[in-house]
Parts: structure tokens; sequence; C-alpha cells
């Protein structure tokens, strides 16, 4: 039997239309008559794995590979079933295999890049991506995937490069709008509108496809009393260990639940201990991780949800797909992404007007809604068992420090940074984060501050340590943490001022550039936000020089923070529910 057999071109069929169960019925009679067929195994093997069924593909999969006729794709496809049961050294050996075979392969070599970012081996997995870019450049996968790779090793300016050069030939391609949108959140706005048209692009598609389903999006048949009792849903794919649970946690637990009935959409693909939390804290949980679009929107409508918060933007794993058929009579974007969403049917941005002073409303889709004064946009809940802040050591040069992802840590930081050093004599710069772990990253970012100057022993390179206290209790080696720029730091910000470490920040143009001053506003440090780069170096180096001043912050940050608004869950859930209501009531308004 073959492709053009009847069997498997019936089968196939289904397979195009996207009936999966009715094609793996089909195949499973198939199969039964001629259960050597390779074809037939390969096919029902990838009907398991697109069904979320990896660990069932494995047995057929298995078997078409080892067959005579079985080909590369039998054992791409394996891989791919491996990778997604765990088993990442079968995995990776099979994706080997096959591009041993085909080197012009383009999925395996994609897969197998991934399979190496997972252990750090970033050299080899953006060889095998650029490798896959150059065999199918009309596809735009290896693409992405590499950008973003570059992204997260600090060469952002590497990174929007090249999704700009694609984006040059294919302007209105969503896939490559959504990851130049990403791109452009952590690069200097050179280009001022060009952030909004990517996230627009990209949202507009997401809408025409949300249309094309024919599911209805609008109606509500929501009660418009704003006054009652309201039904709000947070939807969001970080109901897990992950630094958006540290700022919505206090949130959830202190809603009033007289006037707010709470429910929990989570998307998490890999729960974990703290999604047992939330499970406990949400008045109603729904697990959407393995449900469609279509399907979700109907549990919102059919839960009766009025206001929608969704906390993912476009970061991973997020559903604005299901945003986009408008389950919820008004939905709002709140704390897990900088920037707009691009899509229309999301109402509102919740933000400060710190992040998002007066002229903001032209950088984004949504309409901006104001948490009154004081605090920030954001809530901070340190977590439990933090170590005190150490002692500052005396008599030694100054040390800086910052532990924020690479991705912020582009070019231009690290030009300003080197400013700092060179104007403060003797002092030190600690750089820790993830991706330092990589031997040719850390020897790419030596190098980045040896050829501006400064001596290889100033910088210390940090990948990351076992636990939460272990990585707390490298600030005790740092006096003064330094923001990066145009994307700041947010959690990272909370833990150097929770460590007793002052930051300085420089207050950019866009809402990811303005969370430093935001915080620090709230905190009522004003004399630590800069206005520009050169703000910025002179105030670090007067903060370097004043040792009085960084041990009277060393002893009193934690206290000072603690007491302040930016850590009062409870008057900031009730803020927030002011911003709740106002909504509603304008949708109220609207319906009469």
């Amino acid at each position: 039997m073959s492709t053009t057999s009847p069997a498997y071109l019936a089968a196939r069929r289904l397979y195009d239309q996207g009936r999966l169960d009715e094609c793996r019925v089909s195949l499973q009679r198939a199969i039964s008559r001629t259960p050597g067929d390779a074809d037939l195994n390969t096919l029902m093997g990838g009907v398991l794995v697109e069904m979320g069924r990896p660990e069932q593909a494995l047995y057929f999969l298995e078997r078409a590979a080892a067959s005579p006729s079985g080909g590369e794709i039998a054992r791409s496809i394996l891989g791919e079933a491996q990778m997604h049961s765990g088993r990442l050294e079968d995995a990776e050996r099979s994706f080997r295999s096959v591009i041993a075979s085909v080197p012009s392969s383009y999925s395996p070599r994609i897969n197998l890049a991934n399979l190496l970012i997972r252990r750090g081996v970033l050299d080899e997995a953006e060889e095998h991506l650029r490798h896959a870019a150059a065999a199918r450049p009309d596809l735009f996968q290896a693409y992405n995937n590499l950008a973003l790779l570059l992204l997260d090793s600090g060469r952002s300016d590497e990174a929007a490069a090249l999704v700009r050069e694609k984006a040059s030939s294919q302007p209105n391609d969503p896939a490559i709008n959504r990851c130049l949108a990403n791109i452009l959140n952590y690069v200097d706005e050179q280009r001022p509108g060009e952030s909004l048209a990517a996230h627009r692009i990209h949202g507009e598609w997401i809408e025409r496809a949300a249309q094309a389903a024919r599911v209805p999006s609008g109606g509500h048949s929501n009660f418009p009393d704003p006054d009652r009792r309201l039904r709000i849903a947070y939807l969001s794919p970080d109901f897990r260990e992950h630094s958006v649970a540290y700022f919505i946690e206090p949130v959830m637990r202190r809603h009033d639940r007289e006037r707010f009935e709470v429910f929990a959409y989570s998307n998490a693909a890999a729960p974990d201990a703290r999604t047992e939390v939330f499970k406990s804290i949400a008045d109603h949980w729904r697990d959407i991780a393995r449900t469609g679009d279509t399907s979700a929107a109907g549990m919102i409508r059919a839960d009766q949800i009025d206001i929608l918060v969704d906390l993912a933007g476009l970061t991973h794993n997020n559903r604005l797909g299901l945003l986009a058929l408008k389950p919820a009579p008004v939905q709002m974007s709140y704390c897990g992404y900088p920037s707009t969403t691009g899509l229309s049917a999301v109402d509102y941005r919740l933000v400060d007007q710190v992040t998002d002073p007066p002229g903001s409303e032209s950088r984004c889709v949504e309409r901006l809604l104001y948490l009154r004064p004081p605090g920030s946009f954001s809530c901070y809940a340190p977590p439990p068992g933090m170590p005190e802040p150490a002692p500052l050591v005396t008599g030694t040069p100054v040390v800086f420090g910052s532990f924020n992802v690479l991705s912020k840590v582009t070019p231009p930081v690290v030009e300003t940074w080197c400013r700092i050093l060179t104007q403060c004599p003797g002092s030190r710069l600690v750089l820790k984060a993830r991706s330092l772990a990589e031997p040719s990253v850390r020897r790419r970012y030596a190098e980045s501050f040896a050829s501006r100057g400064i001596d290889r022993d100033r910088v210390e390179l940090l990948g990351p340590l076992p636990g939460v206290a272990d990585h707390l209790a490298v600030y005790g080696r740092v006096a003064i943490a330094l923001d990066p720029f145009p994307y700041n730091g947010t959690t990272t910000t909370y833990e150097a001022l929770w460590m007793g470490v002052p930051v300085v920040t420089l207050a950019g143009i866009t809402h990811a550039g303005r969370v430093g001053a935001s915080i620090l506003t709230a905190l009522g440090e004003p004399l630590l936000i800069a206005r520009n780069t050169d703000d910025y170096v002179r105030t670090a180096c007067e903060l370097a020089a004043d040792l009085s001043r960084i041990n009277t912050y060393r002893t009193t940050l934690r206290g000072r923070l603690g007491s302040s608004p930016l850590c009062d869950a409870e008057g900031y859930t009730r803020r927030l529910e002011e911003a709740l209501r106002i909504a509603w009531s304008c949708w109220c308004g609207s319906t009469r």
C-alpha cells in the first residue's frame, strides 16, 4: 500500500479537513488490515501527535520508522512524539538521523534547535536554525526561532534587523509582524508607529480568523446593572511558578467577594504547585490548556463573565484568538505584557499615569484605563523565606548589578554601563542571567565590555543559581542595581529594592521603558529616575560616591517598600476594583 491507496487517501482527506478523530478511526480500520504499512502508520502517528497523544503515537511511528519503506518523514514525526513524551535524548537522535540523511531538512533542524536551546547549547542551535532558514526562505518559523534565540542571548539589534528584513518583503504577514511586535519591546523606538503597526497587523489577522469561525461575537446577555455583583475572569498561561504570579495572586486573594465573583481560566501547559494555590483562591477554576478557542469562548459565555482580564498579551501560550471571539462584554489587558494586544476586541489596557502618561493612547489599539494613585500599575507580594538584606561591605569599590534577562541587556545598555564603570574607578559590575550559563554568551559579553575599555576582572558574569534564596543572596554583594532600557525590569526591580539595593532607572517613552519610573515614583524616590543616558550615568555615579546614602538605602528600603502602596495588596485591589467598575459602568451605559 502507498500514499495513493484508497484507504490512505480517504484518511488523508479527513486529516486535511481537520476531522482528526474520524481520521484516527479510519486509519485504525486500515491498519488492522495491513499492520505493516509504513505510510498508514506514519499518518496515524502524526494524527495522534496533533491530538496531544504522543505516547500513543510512538507505537505506530516506531513501526513505520523500522519498516524498509519507512522514511525521513516517519523518523521526523517520531522525534516529535519522543520530544513531547519527554524522551529528549531519543528525540535528539531521531532528528540528527534525519538531518544526516537529508541536510536540507527543515522541521527536524528546528526541533533539534529547540532541544539544544533547552540544554543551553545556543551556538549549535543557531547554526541549525540558519541552515533551516536558508533551506526554506519562503517559510518563517526558522527565522522566528532564530530571532528569539538572538533576542534571548542579548542580540536584540540583530534580531530586529533579521525580522525587519523579512517584514520589508512581506509587510502584511501576521507571523512576521507578531515576532517583530515582540522584539520591538526591547529596542529603542527609532521608527515611531512601527510597534503599533506590527501589533495591529497581527491583531487584525487574529480577528479575521475569528470572524471566519462564524462564532457569535456580540449580543452579550449580561444584565447591564452598574452596581450588581460582577463576574470577573483572569485568563493566563502563567498560573504557575512565574513572575506574573507574584503580582496577580495577592489581588485574587483580596477581591471583595460580595461585589466580585472570581474565575480563573488557566492555559498553563505545565501546572505546578503554584497552580494548586491559584485553584484554591479562585471561586471557579477552568483549565482550558487543551480546549480550543471556540469551546473556551463558549465556556466563558456560559459562565456569564462580565469582565475578562487577559494577563498574557503576545507572550508565550497566549490566547489572543479566544479574546478575538469577544466572549465577554468587557475585555482588558493587564500586567503580563507591556504593549498593545493589537485587538479591537480588547477594550482596555490597565495602566498608571507614569507608565502611560497623556498621549500614550496613540501607541495602542485599546483605551487606557488608569489605576488611581497612590501606587503603580502593579502590586508586589514578596515570596516567603526571602533572606534579610546583607550588611554592605565597606572599604571596597562600589559594585553595580543587574539580574535581568539578557534580551534587555542590549548593546546601548552595555555602552552606557561601560561609561558608568569608566567614571567610577575601581567599581565592578555583577551581571546575572539564565543565558549566561552558555559559555559562548559569557564570552561575547566579556568581549563586549573589554572592547569598551573595561578590564575583564571588573565584570562578573553569572548564570542561574539553584534556588530563590541563592539568587537573592547575590544582592549582598551589590550596592546599586542598574535598570536596563528601553525595556525595564519589574520583578528584578522589586527584588533589588526588597534586598535593600537602590535601583537607577531611565524613564523612556513606552510602557516597557517607564515601569522603573512608576515603581520608584510610588516609592518616593524620584532622584533615582533619569531622563536620558547622560542623566542615567550621572545619577549612578553620584550615588556610587555617596556611601552614607547607599547604607541608608540598605537598612531602610525593605521597610519602606513593605509599608508603601506598592505592597499594599488590600488598597491596591480596591483601586483595581474601582477601575473595573468604571469599565463595567461604561458598558452598561452603551447598552441603553
